[in-house]
């Protein structure tokens, strides 16, 4: 790549004219200061460079983050109460910290349908865990990959995950909401805005609507902690250091926001109609309506 001499170099040329003689030598003398000028720009094998070097650097400080699905144990529950029983016997703890718990699967390996369609001998198979870490007296649940599974969700705070993102969600920087209309003809509909708006932009009727899923951006004062939240009722989802010894002190912050109440202030329409996870209330209220 040549760049263009300035009009200083320019200049100096004309000036030196009769020295270079042929406007053939001028041209070549020209060229030959565009290099010069030009050899300062980094050279894509140096800019890769510095990119790897970021990387490193960042993965140094402990500033690559890593995303999973958090629920909340209920109170009495212990880990091997909140898997499904088929999972129990894979519960081990967890070597590098004490009380944790841990429990890993992996699937069978599988072919795809489009291997067979293309003729190509290939498999595929996926791990998942389910990572329990003690908080004060509480137990959360980290699940990775298909983790979610190995729950029995009837042993989860079924609240936890909306009820902890309304508290951390700031009102009017709400992105996307997944809304149940109870009828005779369920709906369930998605809403997403272009740019960051309140619930009002989501057009959510507190009076025949239940929210269901909520993505959006944090209050400034938790954007230490992450800047955006999701979450479905039982469960929220969010981007963590990858540094574990942090893990701990994110969950005892988490518990903090979920006991708030700023989600009743601020979102007051969500709290007319919400779904009831408990089995024995369900019935009891099924009970009383016929």
């Amino acid at each position: 790549m040549c760049t263009i001499p300035s009009s200083a170099t320019q200049d100096h040329f004309r000036k030196a004219g009769n020295l270079l003689g042929t406007d053939t030598e001028r041209r070549q003398a020209s060229f030959r200061i565009d290099v010069d000028i030009s050899v300062n720009e980094p050279s894509l094998q140096q800019i890769q460079i510095m990119k790897k070097e970021r990387t490193r650097k960042n993965q140094m400080n402990g500033s690559r983050k890593i995303s999973m699905s958090i629920f909340l144990l209920k109170e009495t529950i212990s880990p091997e109460e909140a898997l499904k029983e088929k999972n129990r016997e894979k519960l081990k703890d967890f070597e590098r910290i004490s009380p944790w718990k841990v429990v890993v699967g992996e699937n069978t390996p599988v072919v795809p349908d489009w291997a067979d369609c293309i003729g190509i001998d290939v498999t595929i198979s996926s791990a998942s865990a389910v990572l329990f870490i003690r908080e004060s007296n509480r137990w959360f649940a980290a699940c990775f990959g298909y983790g979610r599974n190995f729950l029995d969700e009837s042993k989860v705070a079924a609240d936890f995950g909306l009820r902890t993102a309304l508290n951390a969600l700031d009102k009017d920087r709400i992105k996307s909401s997944d809304v149940f209309s109870p009828s005779d003809h369920s709906k369930q509909r998605r809403t997403q805005t272009v740019s960051d708006s309140s619930l009002l932009g989501h057009d959510i009727d507190g009076f025949s609507h239940i929210l269901k899923r909520i993505t959006g951006r944090v209050k400034k004062q938790y954007e230490e902690l992450f800047k955006t939240i999701s979450a479905s009722s039982r469960s929220i989802k969010i981007s963590v250091p990858k540094n574990i010894a942090e893990w701990e002190s994110i969950c005892s912050e988490l518990h903090v926001i979920y006991s708030g109440d700023e989600c009743e202030k601020n979102f007051p329409e969500v709290f007319h109609l919400y779904p009831v996870g408990d089995k024995n209330t369900r019935k009891f209220a099924n009970s009383v309506a016929h």
